[in-house]
């Protein structure tokens, strides 16, 4: 192999050997490389080749101005200490009139010649490689014969001038599509994640553990890709497909898309089903590898099914909203994954919607976002992470915000209500959508609601393993093994303000008919959760498992376990 030690490329002979490192249950070795010097000349190697189980070596030297092709016997290390260099030969073919030029040095016969002029001269059809049949036969008057040398024990070969070279037939190509993603397992994830249709505020609908299959091909520059998935729920009645094409072929990457929810509601006296359609077309151009804009255009048809429970609903039709929206996003992201769930950098995301119901012109809502994140190494593979996200809607229509909870909770425990109805919903709002605010840890769904919400999120997340031992473990579940410490502060509101006194949280009504009586509790907007967790990969799925305690209104809440499929916040 090739070496630059000494400043200057030579040739090296290396041999792999181990010493004993450490003995615990079993013995592990150090491997190094016990490394001796070959031939050197007085120009650098620039590059050397030879046949796997062959005698000779080849390189190329740049010398006196000049590339230099020289092949030499190749030597081993012990050879090459009791013999010292040894002479080699450049290897050329010889072209009659070409003005080639021989001379003799340092015992090595150079061929020096002008490259420009070479490639000019050298007429590739004429030769021939040494394993292609060479039957002798009379070349005619009006051709030239070219003998090309060859190495000892070779015969040469002839090539024809007189012959046509004759290109290979050039055919299109032609796109054909292979797999290159196929996931099946259990999730508790939308497919695709979408504003909810605000169905009263009774509940937000979340999907459960169901199964999900997706598919993705690619072609082979994989400029084009089709993806596609579906999830079907045990009882059938909440069900998500996905199918659409992306075109990355361009600078502007392109993707268009459908998506299919369904999932049971209950509003007033009567239960529905809403079966929600989108068609979204998006694009995206990079400005750099860390930095993008996006533009997305969609089409939303929901649709209320009321179910004809009793005679009383039985007249009842179904209820129509078509809706437009355009979403524009910038996006940058300089984070480095070091493992699962382990980042180091920044990634940020800006972003504003515009919705316009078309069957109602002056029903319209406007979104704007931020999502910002955080992460520090500490130590090794040790980080603080911190996230900043907010929102707010306003116009005609807006957009409630449901505070409190994790991502993909999974909640096993009968007495800790996933949602929480006993924090009433404003009804003077005209809400069209709903949607979740997390991570605020502590706190079951709907701890605070409102048409804007702010969380921040605070986490050390230590590789306990990983940072405690300096070699690979074998064990999956013990590499990504992760101790956690948070800490989570929000707030959903509606109006300008979180302090505001028109916050339904702010006051509560008791009726006793005919006397309702509204009491003021002016209670902290602000609500805080705190804990610890432990994080790793088992069976595939990265599992999150966290218990906290949270802080509203200065009073202290019981412990919470929560049992997530999720990374990050």
């Amino acid at each position: 192999y090739l070496s630059e030690e000494n400043k200057q490329s030579s040739r090296m002979f290396g041999t792999e050997d181990s010493a004993l490192a450490f003995v615990d249950t079993t013995e592990h070795y150090r491997y190094f490389l016990t490394q001796k010097p070959l031939q050197s000349y007085a120009a650098g190697v620039i590059e050397h080749n030879m046949s796997p189980g062959g005698d000779e070596l080849t390189g190329i030297y740049f010398h006196k101005g000049k590339y230099r092709l020289i092949r030499e016997p190749l030597l081993s290390a012990e050879k090459s200490e009791q013999q010292g260099n040894v002479p080699g030969e450049f290897f050329l073919p010889e072209i009659p009139g070409s003005g080639t030029k021989k001379y003799l040095k340092a015992k090595q016969f150079f061929l020096e010649r002008d490259s420009s002029a070479l490639l000019h001269q050298i007429e590739f059809g004429k030769y021939a490689f040494n394993t292609e049949s060479t039957t002798k036969k009379e070349a005619p008057a009006n051709e030239t014969k070219v003998a090309v040398k060859q190495g000892k024990g070779e015969k040469a070969s002839v090539g024809k001038t007189g012959e046509n070279f004759e290109l290979p037939k050039q055919l299109n190509y032609f796109r054909f599509f292979t797999l290159d993603q196929i996931t099946t397992q259990f999730n508790n994830n939308f497919v695709n994640q979408t504003y909810q249709k605000f169905t009263g505020g009774e509940v937000f609908f979340n999907p459960g553990l169901n199964g999900l299959l997706q598919v993705g091909l690619s072609d082979a520059f994989e400029d084009y890709r089709l993806f596609g998935g579906f999830k079907l729920s045990a009882d059938l009645r909440s069900n998500e497909f996905l199918a659409g094409i992306e075109d990355r072929s361009g600078r502007w990457d392109k993707t268009y898309s459908l998506y299919r929810q369904s999932f049971p509601s209950s509003r007033g006296a009567g239960s529905a089903k809403i079966l929600s359609h989108t068609l979204t077309y998006a694009s995206r151009y990079p400005f750099s590898e860390v930095s993008a804009v996006k533009f997305s255009l969609s089409a939303r048809n929901d649709r209320s099914v009321f179910q004809a429970s009793d005679l009383s609903l039985l007249p009842v039709k179904n209820a129509y909203d078509y809706w437009g929206s355009l979403k524009a996003e910038y996006i940058f992201d300089n984070s480095r994954q070091k493992a699962i769930n382990i980042y180091n950098g920044i990634r940020a995301k800006v972003f504003g919607e515009y919705f316009n119901n078309i069957d109602k012109t002056k029903e319209n809502m406007t979104v704007f976002g931020l999502d910002l994140r955080f992460y520090q190494k500490i130590y090794k593979n040790f980080i603080f992470a911190f996230r900043a996200a907010g929102s707010t809607s306003f116009g005609p229509q807006k957009l409630v915000y449901y505070l409190g909870a994790t991502d993909n909770w999974i909640n096993i425990s009968s007495t800790t209500p996933t949602f929480n109805r006993s924090i009433p919903v404003a009804t003077d709002r005209n809400y069209a959508f709903q949607a979740l605010a997390t991570n605020l840890r502590g706190f079951s769904q709907n701890i605070r609601n409102g048409n804007s919400f702010c969380v921040f999120n605070n986490e050390l997340r230590l590789p306990l393993f990983t940072f405690l031992y300096n070699r690979p473990l074998r064990s999956d579940f013990l590499t990504n093994f992760q101790v956690i410490g948070f800490f989570d502060a929000g707030t959903a509101w509606n109006g300008i303000s979180p302090f505001g006194d028109g916050n339904v949280y702010n006051s509560e009504i008791i009726s006793a008919y005919p006397v309702s009586v509204t009491i003021k509790k002016d209670r902290q907007p602000f609500v805080m959760g705190y804990g610890w967790g432990f994080r790793s990969r088992l069976f595939g799925y990265f599992v999150r498992l966290d218990w906290a305690k949270g802080i509203d209104d200065g009073e202290q809440k019981p412990r919470i376990f929560y049992l997530s499929l999720a990374t990050d916040f």
